[in-house]
């Protein structure tokens, strides 16, 4: 084999690399290409905000369940794409926008503890007596058994039940407060969680960015928000105030997180079950006004029509008067 040969038989071995790099590179694209139409697909049917019946919606869906859906139930259902691998699977939850009240968290003790009993007399009134501290152990607890479940019933048969219910073992843990205003505290402080996740998430990224002009001012943003960041990460938020954030936020031009979370809470979710019987009540009470404001317009009508009738009959009989003198 002669110098010739391998030069040759070398450059057909590099030009068959090339040629296999730009195979993958294709199929690369393409399956790309496949993966985004698909997830698009997907995408298409979940992207819609407070549209659709949803008693109609769960008669395609969970026929069972539907039958308790009406409109003083105060029902909306969410949908969100999920799943461990691609292509996702459409998963939904059952909401209710009316006030719901827990009987067990009036009174959460264990009044079964002794000391939750009645003092005796000779206790109560003679010496004192040191009971145990009061602690929270025994206590209700709530838990939410209402998690997202899959649309599809063939899904179903691959999972436990206990994920499709929502109790697996791996869910966030909801801290439940028997305080009305602990509960609401607790919902702003998630949602300040939320806001500041939101915008460390963006700066990751290199998405938050100052609005401003001056050079030396967009770097002192950019300085406070990094020792921001590094305070939220050592010590928690509890030592972050409120506008602390929503100075951070103003400061920047990305999107605007309230406008953000708007959209993520209404999108893919349907109508209130109750939304066909105010359109109802609306529509009637509307034609019963163009009714009466027909009625009255025809009644003006009329009295006009009767006024120029009498007019006329009275300048007729005056005329005569006239002639006759």
């Amino acid at each position: 084999m002669d110098k010739h040969e391998v030069k040759t038989l070398k450059e057909i071995l590099e030009k068959e690399e090339e040629y296999d790099q730009a195979a993958r590179k294709i199929q690369r694209f393409w399956r790309k290409y496949i993966d985004l139409q698909v997830f698009k697909y997907y995408k298409d049917l979940v992207v819609f905000h407070n549209e659709g019946d949803p008693a109609i919606i769960m008669k395609f869906i969970n026929p069972n369940e539907a039958k308790l859906i009406d409109p003083a139930s105060g029902i909306h259902i969410k949908f969100r794409l999920a799943g461990h691998q691609f292509p996702p699977t459409i998963h939904y939850k059952i909401y209710t926008h009316r006030p719901v009240q827990d009987i067990c968290a009036n009174a959460p003790r264990d009044y079964t503890k002794p000391s939750y009993k009645m003092k005796p007399a000779q206790i109560k009134n003679n010496r004192e007596k040191n009971f145990p501290v009061e602690t929270f152990e025994g206590w209700y607890q709530r838990f939410e058994n209402n998690g997202w479940r899959p649309v599809s019933n063939k899904h179903l048969v691959q999972m436990n039940l206990d994920y499709y219910y929502g109790i697996e073992k791996n869910s966030k843990p909801v801290v439940f407060y028997h305080s009305k205003l602990l509960r609401k505290k607790d919902i702003e402080l998630r949602k300040k969680q939320k806001k500041i996740e939101w915008m460390k998430k963006l700066y990751m990224k290199g998405m938050l960015k100052p609005s401003g002009d001056d050079d030396e001012t967009n770097q002192m943003i950019e300085k406070a928000t990094k020792n921001f960041l590094q305070a939220y990460n050592m010590n928690g938020i509890e030592n972050i105030a409120d506008w602390e954030v929503d100075e951070l936020v103003n400061w920047t031009n990305t999107l605007n997180y309230d406008d953000y979370y708007k959209d993520w809470k209404t999108i893919g979710t349907t109508a209130h079950s109750e939304k066909l019987i105010v359109e109802e009540k609306r529509l009637k009470e509307r034609m019963r006004f163009e009714d009466e404001h027909n009625e009255s317009v025809g009644i003006n009508s009329i009295n006009k029509n009767s006024l120029t009738l009498e007019v006329s009959d009275s300048n007729i009989s005056r005329s005569g008067q006239s002639e006759d003198y």
